[in-house]
């Protein structure tokens, strides 16, 4: 394991007018457990590197996890259940083609133009580095395919007690499909199938353009200290009254499930293929997934995913 920092001076991604500051460890061929302890800590993985903040002036960089057993699906996460229902999905090894390499450089092209991202082309090898590379028994790629067209693709950890999302890019000519919030709702899916007590999603900076998102999912918990590896992490229930102090004056009136109403519509129905085995998820869009009716995932349960392949 090698250990190495960030210049403190480097612009920050999220905040033009700030600079970032990380911590990072080489890991080959990393244990599951140790990734997992990582995760539990607010890193993050990218093939064989992990990463962590350590800003001394800024703590908008927080860590979430959703509770995969208590989520509630709201009505536009029905919504996207629905539009999707002839998306495919394949879950299998991380790998790469011209097909994933072009279509993360378009996605990025066009955060670039929409949103300030920072663009500059990738080559097979660094994607290899960020993607491929580090993935031992427990890194997997979900791509989604519709009409034969690839239109996204993920990276994920299955861990002990969790899956943690790595990156997702997609298709904007596919935009109207909301495939970003499909690709969570699938895996916080599986992460419940599996009796998953967690699903990390990455860092949430709230009311962030890019980065707000993530609270949509309820309901969650953040991890309020900045514990070094051989520390205990503090996670609690979500408030508004444990974030940074700049966002609490302006958002404590914000404190509030949106859109959570249920109704009693339709199954959607996804396919997802396993390793070259297909099969059809029926997804029941009318609770959240304690449901009162087991039809709900049942083909689901007879899904596993293999790491031998």
């Amino acid at each position: 394991m090698v250990e190495f920092f960030s210049n403190p001076r480097e612009s920050c991604s999220y905040h033009t007018d700030r600079c970032s500051h990380f911590r990072y460890f080489y890991i080959q061929q990393c244990s599951v457990e140790f990734c997992q302890g990582l995760i539990e800590r607010g890193w993050r993985r990218f093939g064989e590197y992990f990463l962590v903040p350590i800003c001394k002036e800024c703590q908008e960089c927080i860590s979430i996890r959703q509770l995969p057993s208590s989520f509630i699906l709201s009505r536009s996460h029905k919504r996207v259940l629905s539009k999707n229902a002839n998306t495919i999905i394949t879950i299998a090894r991380p790998s790469l083609n011209e097909e994933k390499l072009a279509l993360y450089d378009k996605y990025h092209r066009i955060m670039n133009h929409k949103k300030g991202w920072s663009y500059r082309p990738i080559t097979p090898e660094v994607y290899r580095e960020n993607f491929v590379y580090g993935y031992q028994s427990f890194g997997y790629e979900i791509t989604y395919m519709i009409g034969g067209q690839l239109v996204g693709v993920g990276y994920f950890d299955l861990l002990k007690n969790a899956i943690s999302a790595t990156y997702f890019f997609y298709d904007h000519s596919f935009a109207s499909l909301s495939l970003g919030t499909f690709n969570i709702l699938t895996q916080l899916l599986l992460a419940r199938d599996k009796n998953l007590a967690y699903f990390y999603p990455g860092y949430w900076l709230k009311d962030h353009h890019s980065m707000g998102y993530k609270e949509r999912f309820m309901p969650f918990e953040v991890l309020i200290n900045r514990p070094d590896i051989f520390e205990m992490p503090i996670w609690k229930p979500y408030d508004v009254s444990l974030l940074p102090k700049p966002y609490v004056s302006t958002h404590s009136k914000q404190n509030k499930r949106a859109n959570l109403k249920q109704d009693d519509e339709t199954t959607s129905f996804i396919e997802i293929d396993f390793f070259g085995d297909k099969h059809q998820l029926s997804i029941d869009t009318s609770a959240n997934f304690k449901h009162k009716h087991k039809r709900t995932l049942s083909n689901f349960s007879k899904l596993e995913i293999r790491s031998s392949k």
